[in-house]
């Protein structure tokens, strides 16, 4: 942090640009270009005259070069806090809210304080090129803790069109019916609160022509599908058997609106993963014409309800990637054992020695990843997140 010298409160432009230089464009800034992590340097006067405009720079490899005037940003929702109480030009122009509210949006928190009503700026931002397009994860449907809990957050501004699936009676293997799996199955999704946004039993009973409009429809009515728009966040997918029923299922996640700006981030699935068919497959498929940088982790020990462990959990998990041919790409047991600096530079390494993790760059295409139990069985996750 400059000091009054520094910032150009008692010392002279010279010295702030001097400070600036060595301090944040030498240093951090030279970092900040290859890691996606962005610069703000903005300025804090107001002469709360109608026409005072205030430089803000925002400076990363997200942004498209340019200026950007925004003297209309907050019309909707005008900041009347002027001098006799007046609206000017000052009043509906980009401020300090904005700002606040473009990080918030980055990081899919809700907005606080004087954020709250302004939007993010949206028109400076590249459209990233590399995309989560698809999550799907296979397992068996128990009762209880064992039902199939699938979670993602959607980053970025504006809302995220997305499909999500429960499939059970249409699953095959090379075109032979998969034995146990789920007859009928049930799907919810949940905002990060718990608050239930929607549920479907049989796909056709609601949002009948919106899913069939997406393309990807379930084979079987008695599967579960909803379309949604859904604002930055987390959320989660149950996926049960009916009347409490039990077998193999699976839980999808489908991106509909590829070119729009908000980005699936993270995909995760908790399960019961056991032994053969029975272990976690969890599938994912990226877009675009970069390589999407993830890492892939299997956790298990660590997995807590309100704080405590959760019973039943996996002890030490093992993970394994495979390409769309099946061809194992990565394997990891205990993820300080390989790429254990490329994990931790993440900054979401496993919290348990015994977990495990693997850090990639993936082109375009099918991927799948396979949790199961070194040497046991139990509750566990596997999740996937974007890091570009």
């Amino acid at each position: 942090m400059p000091n009054e010298q520094n910032d150009m409160h008692d010392g002279t432009i010279q010295q702030a640009d001097a400070w600036l230089k060595a301090n944040i464009i030498d240093t951090y800034y030279a970092w900040a270009k290859t890691h996606n992590s962005l610069l703000i340097v903005t300025f804090d006067e107001d002469d709360h005259s109608s026409n005072n405009l205030i430089a803000t720079i925002f400076a990363g490899p997200m942004v498209k070069s340019g200026q950007y005037p925004e003297p209309d940003i907050n019309l909707a929702n005008p900041d009347t806090s002027r001098t006799g109480g007046t609206v000017t030009l000052t009043g509906t122009a980009m401020n300090h809210y904005n700002t606040l509210a473009t990080i918030e949006d980055l990081y899919a928190l809700p907005h606080i304080g004087g954020a709250i009503g302004r939007p993010g700026l949206t028109d400076i931002f590249v459209i990233p090129d590399t995309i989560f397009l698809n999550n799907s994860t296979r397992l068996i449907v128990g009762t209880g803790d064992n039902v199939m809990i699938g979670g993602f957050i959607i980053g970025g501004p504006g809302p995220k069109k997305v499909l999500l699936r429960g499939l059970g009676p249409s699953l095959n293997v090379n075109g032979t019916p998969l034995p146990g799996r789920l007859q009928d199955t049930v799907i919810e999704l949940h905002k990060a609160d718990g608050t239930l946004l929607a549920s479907n039993d049989d796909w056709k009973s609601t949002q009948r022509g919106s899913i069939e409009a997406s393309g990807a429809p379930p084979k079987d009515d008695r599967e579960s599908a909803i379309v949604a728009s859904l604002d930055s966040g987390n959320y989660t997918v149950v996926l049960s058997g009916k009347g409490g029923a039990t077998g193999i299922g699976l839980v999808e996640v489908y991106d509909l609106d590829r070119a729009a700006a908000p980005r699936i981030l993270n995909l995760s699935t908790r399960g019961n993963v056991q032994t053969g068919d029975n272990v976690m497959i969890g599938g994912i498929i990226t877009g675009g014409a970069d390589k999407a940088h993830v890492i892939f982790r299997g956790i298990g020990p660590s997995l807590k309800s309100n704080g405590s462990p959760i019973a039943g959990r996996l002890q030490d998990p093992m993970l394994e990637i495979h390409d769309v041919d099946g061809n194992k790409i990565a394997e990891n047991d205990d993820w300080k054992d390989t790429q254990q600096t490329e994990v931790m530079q993440t900054g979401i390494a496993p919290t348990d020695d015994r977990e495990s993790a693997f850090v990639g760059d993936f082109a375009a295409g099918h991927y799948t990843a396979i949790l199961r139990g070194k040497n046991g069985t139990g509750i566990g996750l596997v999740e996937a997140f974007k890091l570009n």
